[in-house]
């Protein structure tokens, strides 16, 4: 009667003198709490009938062999916290109980086996045999990507670099898109999701990116049996067009994005707002943006800022403003000089 291992777990049990009787085994086992789990396992019994008795189908109501679990740990087969699983009650062959999926409670989990003599006649001993009892944690889906890009706003409009890191020691490979949005219902032409095998960084060539347009890198990790998990995003990337100084950044359309490095801020304005200039004084212009985007920085500093232009009566204006605090510069050279 082995099926599996070396030995096969057998259960005697005897005809019951007035009622039903139960006779079983049971090991607690530790497990994660909340962690997804699967039970399987083999079940044959048989009777030893008198001479002269009737067929076997006759008493085949008599034996009941089931198989059952606690998620609280507990030992006591009669709590109503077991759930059971009844073997098909075919005797004779080895039944099987597959892929019983449970979710564990706390830290320990009871199995219960149990052979269910359910009559006080019919038939002398009955046996049954376990073999094969097999509780196999799931494995779960790879952590999600943490995406990081090498600035919130780029001139490049065909290629995108990022680089993550990814909790976890099965990460078989890595995909990558480019998307508008944060998940993939926004991947963009050229952005497809490709695979960049274990690499933790990767540039994405190939895309038409127009400016002003938002793009994010989306990244998701596979691990060793094909399991795909979560897609993690970065943070958005604009579409900009790079001008030397803010006197260029002035001739340039309304609603153009840019940005300007090394200005020089003025003087804070009235709300969100802050005044900046070219380090030679000879141009300026007002970058206002939110609370958020506009930080407070002092006369002097080196800053680059990036926004949409706007022309706000005779005035130029940068607008959804982001100040980027570079140094604290020297104080501003003569105007003109």
């Amino acid at each position: 009667d082995q099926k599996k291992g070396k030995c096969s777990q057998t259960l005697t049990a005897g005809q019951p003198s007035l009622a039903d009787a139960h006779t079983g085994v049971y090991q607690t086992v530790i497990v994660t709490p909340g962690g997804t789990y699967m039970l399987s396992a083999l079940e044959q019994d048989r009777f030893r009938l008198p001479t002269g008795s009737p067929p076997e189908s006759s008493t085949s109501d008599n034996i009941v062999c089931r198989l059952g679990y606690d998620v609280t740990g507990g030992a006591d087969y009669n709590s109503p916290d077991i759930v059971w699983r009844e073997f098909d009650s075919a005797h004779d062959v080895w039944n099987s109980i597959s892929n019983w999926t449970i979710t564990a409670g706390g830290m320990e989990m009871t199995i219960f086996l149990d052979a269910w003599r359910k009559l006080a006649s019919g038939g002398y001993d009955c046996y049954a045999w376990f073999d094969n009892i097999v509780l196999n944690g799931i494995v779960g889906p790879p952590a999600v990507p943490l995406v990081t890009v090498d600035s919130r706003y780029q001139s490049n409009t065909t290629s995108v670099h990022a680089a993550w890191s990814c909790a976890g020691s099965d990460n078989a490979g890595y995909d990558c898109a480019i998307s508008a949005t944060s998940d993939e219902s926004g991947i963009v032409p050229g952005g497809v999701w490709q695979s960049v095998g274990t690499a933790n960084s990767t540039t994405r060539s190939g895309l038409a990116l127009s400016n002003g347009s938002i793009v994010r890198v989306l990244v998701r990790a596979r691990n060793s049996r094909g399991i795909v998990g979560e897609v993690g995003a970065s943070e958005p990337i604009r579409i900009v067009t790079d001008v030397p100084d803010i006197a260029a950044a002035k001739r340039i359309a309304d609603g153009t994005w840019v940005r300007v490095s090394g200005a020089r801020a003025s003087r804070m304005g009235n709300g969100p707002e802050c005044f900046i200039e070219d380090s030679n004084r000879v141009s300026g212009i007002k970058a206002a943006g939110s609370w958020v985007s506009v930080p407070f920085v002092k006369p002097g500093a080196v800053v680059a800022v990036a926004g949409h232009l706007d022309s706000q009566g005779d005035f130029r204006v940068l607008a959804d403003a982001e100040l980027m605090p570079s140094t604290l510069g020297a104080p501003p050279n003569p105007i003109g000089l």
